[in-house]
């Protein structure tokens, strides 16, 4: 048997064709290379590369500071060979670090946590310091403190050194104002601290309908407003309600303004109860912020009867027609079967007007919609919105980056590039991939994840789904094969 060597739209692809004793010889002719793949579209693609070690690994987080270097959180064991610096006792398989130069073409240093602690999130606050929310599973010792369970640390922008770290149990998310106070999700109620205060000026909760189940929160510096995400997980009667909803609080802790959460009792049948006609169930899932200052609130709903649809202040009304009005997908969709989900993504104002969104969601056929859903959104240069996630067959694709080989699973992480009025710039598919996270800052973009054990060695259920490989002639990828494991961190470098 042998391997051949195809190249297909700039993928490197090995077709094994599994013949026996008894079948003909295969083709012996020589496979011409398609020309490289077109990059020529707004948003052009830097490098794109795996990242880990021979284990399992995943990235979780990512962030570009002041320098334009960009900073990279995983967890598992990263790729050796770099400049590490070892933040307590040594580690091989826990939470990592990495700094990228060059545009992502280059590793420049790596921070290695102790044993035991994996990481969620990392972000810059205005003055470009980096802080760092992970967990620890045991008394750990990090910048001179022991604690256990989840911690916010302050980093040095160069990874070299943990300068600060606080433990805090329960922590789900966080953000920086630009005083410096520490904002926090925990035990699904959000508190506000100054500088190293062991207790917070306030703390805040907000009402919902059953349990409240928050998404995330984000900050928008310039205002100190910050937003949270979430749903209310309720009954009906018959199943489970999940009630979107969304809350801006100054610096204060003063509520500024409140999206959905509308009443439950009220979801049922508009002719025969008199109720919104409202079924399906929808999540507030993450929130992220734009550079000029508003929000970017992302949600998920299981089929297109979807609250979000409605005026966000009374589920009676629809939305305003500007809000949808020209953008990429102004429905949730058509032909839902079962728990097939759509996603949506909203610009909305640090007063919470909410001014501008587009639907996303994968399609079988042009009247059925196929599960699609979004995991994180940042905002760009010149009011461009960039939204990553995960799919199912039929993302919609326009001038993508790679291309899945004929007769290959369409299915696995994206990204989607919006203008500032939510029509799509370019967006794509990053086959093998499952992309959860995005940064942008001064034109440049980076997005990160993981790839699946097929990638590597192809699908052995799906014969014709190759095994992925990076072109290094026309990117730059700083660890040019699969790492190992059931699966290794990804990431992407794109410019505007």
């Amino acid at each position: 048997m042998r391997i051949l060597p195809v190249f297909l739209s700039g993928l490197a692809i090995c077709l094994t064709p599994g013949a026996r004793a008894a079948d003909p010889a295969p083709p012996t002719e020589t496979l011409t290379p398609l020309p490289p793949l077109d990059n020529s579209g707004p948003v052009k693609l830097v490098t794109a590369s795996w990242f880990g070690g021979s284990g399992t690994d995943v990235l979780v987080s990512a962030a570009i500071g002041p320098d334009s270097n960009i900073i990279l959180a995983g967890n598992g064991g990263p790729v050796t060979g770099a400049p590490t610096v070892q933040y307590g006792e040594p580690s091989e398989q826990d939470g990592f670090l990495v700094k990228l130069g060059d545009e992502g073409k280059s590793v420049v240093r790596l921070g290695r946590f102790p044993t035991g602690v994996t990481l969620k999130k990392i972000s810059f606050d205005t003055s470009g310091r980096l802080f760092v929310l992970g967990d620890a599973k045991a008394e750990t010792a990090l910048g001179g403190v022991a604690g256990k369970g989840s911690f916010i640390a302050g980093m040095s922008p160069d990874l070299g050194a943990i300068r600060s770290c606080r433990f805090m149990t329960g922590m789900e998310d966080f953000a920086v104002d630009s005083n410096g106070d520490l904002v926090v999700l925990k035990d699904r109620k959000i508190s506000r601290f100054k500088g190293d205060a062991a207790e917070p000026v306030w703390t805040v909760n907000w009402p919902t309908y059953g349990e409240n189940r928050p998404g995330g929160i984000g900050l928008l510096p310039k205002s100190g407003i910050v937003a949270v995400v979430g749903y209310g997980m309720t009954h009906t009667g018959h199943e489970p309600w999940k009630d979107p909803y969304a809350y801006g609080f100054d610096r204060e802790g003063k509520q500024v303004w409140k999206l959905w959460n509308p009443d439950p009792k009220h979801q049922a049948d508009a002719k025969k109860f008199g109720g919104t006609g409202l079924m399906a169930d929808t999540t507030g899932r993450f929130v992220g912020t734009t550079p000029d200052g508003q929000f970017l609130l992302g949600l998920s709903a299981d089929g297109g009867n979807t609250v979000v649809s409605r005026d966000p202040a009374n589920p009676r009304e629809p939305l305003p027609a500007s809000v949808f009005a020209d953008v990429f997908q102004p429905h949730a969709g058509y032909g839902f079967k079962g728990a097939s989900s759509t996603s949506v993504v909203f610009r909305v104002s640090f007063a919470g007007a909410l001014e501008k969104g587009s639907f996303l969601c994968a399609w079988l056929t042009p009247q059925r919609a196929n599960g699609l859903a979004l995991r994180d959104a940042t905002g760009g240069k010149n009011g461009a919105v960039f939204a990553v996630g995960s799919s199912a067959f039929g993302y919609p694709e326009r001038s993508p980056w790679f291309q899945v080989p004929e007769g290959g699973y369409k299915g696995g992480g994206f990204l989607a590039a919006f203008d500032p009025d939510f029509k799509m710039l370019q967006s794509g598919y990053f086959p093998g991939t499952d992309v959860s996270c995005v940064a942008a800052r001064d034109g440049l973009v980076v997005i990160a994840g993981k790839a699946v054990e097929w990638a590597k060695n192809g699908d052995k259920n799906k014969p014709d789904q190759p095994p992925i490989s990076y072109p290094t002639a026309v990117f730059h990828p700083v660890q040019p094969a699969y790492g190992g494991g059931e699966k290794d961190g990804w990431f992407a470098v794109f410019r505007q």
